[in-house]
């Protein structure tokens, strides 16, 4: 669990409100929670290959239509290295599937490329337990079909989610 901010871009119109062409301003950030899982397996001492899901919710910026309640998403297959295995420290980076979903029209989801980068420290409280603060950051590029309609083309979308968390690890 964490809190993360968020920002969501048009790169192709520069106006997620629109959707034409026009150029304006692109997102602020907005602080949403956020929440991640994880699950692998270790094929080395340095080397840990798994499976993220990381979620940010809250108020998105320049998407269509304004500000709307969202859900942005990544599922990544990511490896973890730690460069001294012994210190806790460690670099992650994945790459997977993105998600943005509007809250207010069910079924809008939009699916893309994700990616997610990031460092943490796992420090032990127990054999083999550890909390795990950490800092993320993940980047989605998807289509939004929402937004299509006779007049208005489909729009591409960038999010990126910069968070902060700290996790209960069990080895």
């Amino acid at each position: 669990m964490g809190h993360g901010a968020a920002a969501t871009t048009c790169p192709l119109t520069g106006d997620c409100s629109q959707g034409n062409g026009q150029s304006g301003p692109l997102a602020s950030r907005e602080g949403g929670a956020t929440a991640y899982l994880k699950l692998g397996g270790t094929l080395g001492s340095r080397l840990l290959l798994g499976a993220e899901l990381t979620a940010w919710s809250g108020l998105a910026v320049a998407i269509p239509s304004g500000r709307r309640d969202a859900t942005l998403a990544n599922l990544l297959a990511t490896a973890y290295l730690y460069p001294v295995p012994s210190a806790g420290f460690f670099l992650k980076g994945g790459v997977g599937v993105s998600s943005y979903a509007r809250h207010e029209r069910s079924g809008s989801t939009s699916l893309g490329l994700g990616l997610g980068t990031g460092i943490g420290y796992d420090v032990r409280i127990a054999r083999n337990v550890s909390l795990t603060p950490g800092v993320n950051f993940v980047r989605g590029f998807v289509r939004d079909k929402s937004t299509a309609g006779p007049f208005t083309p489909e729009v591409d979308l960038k999010h990126n989610v910069l968070d902060i968390t700290l996790g209960v690890t069990v080895h």
